[in-house]
């Protein structure tokens, strides 16, 4: 499966602005569930993941030292 695919059924989008800074009517805008409304943590993390990675990639952000959990630190 293309990653392009993979990343639309995941709701993973790209996001110029730092999503840990965003306000409270953007997350729930961005990451909400459709029925509920509800920010839905799971969404929220899977795109921290990526736009981490992508701004590693891109230099904007230094790599992290470990494995994925040492993010969380």
């Amino acid at each position: 499966m293309e990653i392009e695919k993979i990343l639309e059924k995941e709701r993973i989008k790209e996001f110029s602005q730092d999503i840990r800074k965003m306000s409270k009517r953007k997350i729930v805008q961005y990451f909400s569930a459709t029925a509920s409304n509800n920010p839905k943590a799971a969404l929220i993390i899977k795109n921290l993941i990526w736009q981490t990675y992508k701004w590693i990639q891109s230099g904007k952000e230094e790599k992290i030292e470990g494995n994925l959990r040492s993010y969380w630190y």
